[in-house]
């Protein structure tokens, strides 16, 4: 299987094409000037699709930290600490935990 930070950067090169690799890798609403609520949308779907997720955007909207590569790779798409994670589904009743 492939490597989750390389079917991240698929995910983030199809919604911001214009970005080169090193901008990819590092890239949030705060560097990317096309990052608009539509490309967040479009993001989320490519994820979703890539990973098999299931997410809500307002529980992501409420994250402290901006929705970033950085912050996906990490907390979503490849969780690496030893905690557990627990991210509402948009479905409302089902969870899905991952391991973090």
């Amino acid at each position: 299987m492939t490597d989750p930070k390389d079917r991240l950067i698929r995910c983030f090169t199809a919604a911001f094409p214009h970005l080169s690799h090193e901008e990819t890798i590092h890239a949030s609403p705060n560097s990317v000037a096309r990052w608009d609520s539509l490309a967040t949308v479009t993001l989320f779907a490519l994820v979703e699709e890539e990973f098999g997720l299931n997410l809500s955007i307002d529980q992501l909207d409420e994250t402290e930290e901006p929705i970033s590569f950085e912050w996906l790779l990490g907390n979503l798409v490849a969780p690496t600490s030893g905690e557990q994670q627990t991210w509402d589904t948009c479905y409302g009743d089902r969870r899905r935990t991952y391991e973090r």
